[in-house]
């Protein structure tokens, strides 16, 4: 075994063909060397460069947050102080993430939160908030009758307290059945009797009910007997099912009706035939 591969190797060495592209492959090895050679260096200076770069960014006081910009619509505008970013002044190194999470947390009529670098040395903050779009009355003391008013959105949660005296913009929805114990800023609802006002609204919202704006009250106390009041001296029995059926029917039949300002009527819509009356008024 051993002579043959001898021989075999002593046929190789002699073979020129074999010692040609032994020679070729040594050549190409010492040509490819040289370009990875100065790839490499050029990856090291590139490299101590960036890193450089990254040392002057981090340290320079040049980029030390020293402004923070809030873009609020609300009055009672969100702020953000800048001890808040002590720890980390820096603007790259700023975990805006972070600040925009902790503002959602902390305000419960903030629906998002955007923040932003602006260089060399600001952060702008973009606020949305949650549109209230009704109120609901919890009772502080049945005895002597003190409520306080919260503010909610659509998706039945509630943003901020009112006190005792309700906004005269916003619809007030009675029945809700929130308790003092349970009021919670941000806490959602939606499983309370609050939904259906809420389901309501989004309906009349929906379909453009023409008299949206002169909504004055929704009363939930009892579902299937839903009403609501428009300029609070005419009552809307609609109850919980059918909605948007039932919401362009009284678009339809409102413009023929003679309401007085000065009387209260009703109208019922649950059945198949609406039914229009006057109270009986004092």
């Amino acid at each position: 075994m051993a002579r043959l591969r001898m021989r075999f190797r002593s046929k190789s060495l002699r073979n020129p063909f074999f010692v040609l592209r032994s020679r070729q492959l040594r050549q190409s090895v010492r040509r490819g060397a040289a370009p990875f050679a100065a790839a490499l260096i050029a990856a090291v200076f590139i490299g101590l460069a960036v890193g450089g770069m990254r040392s002057f960014l981090y340290a320079s006081p040049f980029f030390t947050v020293s402004e923070i910009e809030v873009i609020d619509k609300y009055p009672d505008m969100v702020e953000y102080p800048l001890a808040r970013i002590k720890q980390t002044p820096n603007i790259f190194l700023v975990d805006l993430r972070e600040v925009s999470r902790y503002l959602e947390r902390e305000y419960a009529d903030i629906q998002t939160a955007t923040v932003r670098r602006v260089l060399p040395n600001k952060l702008q903050i973009e606020v949305l908030r949650r549109r209230p779009v009704a109120q609901i009355p919890v009772a502080v003391d049945k005895k002597s009758g003190t409520f306080t008013y919260y503010l909610v959105n659509e998706e039945c949660r509630i943003l901020a307290a009112v006190g005792t005296t309700p906004r005269f913009d916003l619809p007030i929805i009675d029945g809700a059945g929130i308790r003092a114990a349970e009021v919670e800023i941000g806490r959602n609802f939606r499983r309370s009797s609050l939904h259906w006002a809420m389901e309501l609204y989004g309906v009349l919202q929906q379909r453009k009910f023409p008299l949206l704006s002169r909504l004055t009250r929704i009363d939930v106390s009892d579902a299937r007997s839903m009403s609501f009041y428009i300029d609070a001296n005419l009552e809307v029995k609609i109850g919980n099912r059918d909605l948007p059926q039932r919401v362009a029917t009284l678009a339809a039949v409102l413009p023929k009706l003679d309401v007085l300002p000065d009387q209260q009527y009703y109208i019922d819509v649950r059945f198949k035939d609406f039914i229009f009356a006057k109270k009986n008024n004092p």
